[in-house]
């Protein structure tokens, strides 16, 4: 099998049965480890990851693909960093790019959450590729959980505030307990 080529700064692997092949590599590019945990189905891939770098996990299906999807963000301390992939639902290509803090790619919102990539990994330790708000009701999900509400216009205090949980949340009171509204 014939590597191709990739755009730098990626470090591209293939994922054939549930293995894993670094596609290809420069020397003076960080070394890529790849560990297949039989039983599991899991692998695992691990580099030396450099202080104040970020780095994506990038995904894609077939050579054909027009785009790389994120799979996942984080920021390098200096040490190394380790991902587990679940090879059996990631079958395709994979890279792993890494970006200075000032690159333009870390200012994009990806999941259209209103979070940049970088804040993101900075910040909420969120995933910058996956929406907060998946049932889309315009409220973030883990205020959702937090709270337990997960419907933007129910004003469910007792005695109710006259705050819906949508305006609650921009307002940042907690919907369960009631909050004078001021006129």
């Amino acid at each position: 099998m014939k590597a191709l080529p990739c755009p730098k700064p990626a470090l591209p692997l293939l994922l054939i049965s549930g293995l894993a092949v670094l596609a290809t590599g420069e020397p003076e590019k960080p070394q890529l480890s790849i560990e297949h945990h039989g039983a599991s189905g899991q692998v695992g891939l691990q580099w030396q990851a450099e202080p104040d770098a970020i780095y994506l996990l990038r995904h894609k299906a077939d050579l054909l693909d027009a785009e790389w999807t994120g799979k996942h963000g984080m920021q390098g301390a200096g040490e190394s960093h380790t991902a587990t992939l679940d090879a059996a639902g990631n079958r395709g290509f994979f890279r792993v790019e890494r970006h200075d803090l000032s690159s333009a790619e870390l200012a994009l919102d990806p999941d259209r959450d209103t979070i940049s990539t970088l804040d993101e990994i900075l910040t909420g330790g969120t995933n910058p590729f996956l929406n907060r708000d998946a049932n889309t009701n315009l409220l973030p999900d883990d205020w959702e959980a937090f709270y337990s509400v997960d419907d933007p216009q129910a004003d469910s205090e007792t005695p109710p505030d006259g705050l819906n949980a949508y305006r609650e949340y921009h307002a940042g009171t907690d919907p369960n307990f009631s909050n004078p509204v001021s006129s």
